[in-house]
């Protein structure tokens, strides 16, 4: 197995969506949003 253990490769910048997070948008509707997890977002 290679590459890094963990990651993934989203098509959306996460920072875009932490700064979203980060404004107070709940962080359930933006992980259904962009089908990140919310555990992605909060790291």
């Amino acid at each position: 197995m290679s590459g890094k253990k963990g990651h993934k490769h989203y098509p959306q910048s996460i920072e875009e969506v932490v700064t979203k997070y980060k404004t107070g948008v709940p962080i359930r509707e933006l992980s259904r949003e962009y089908e990140i997890s919310r555990y992605a977002i909060q790291s």
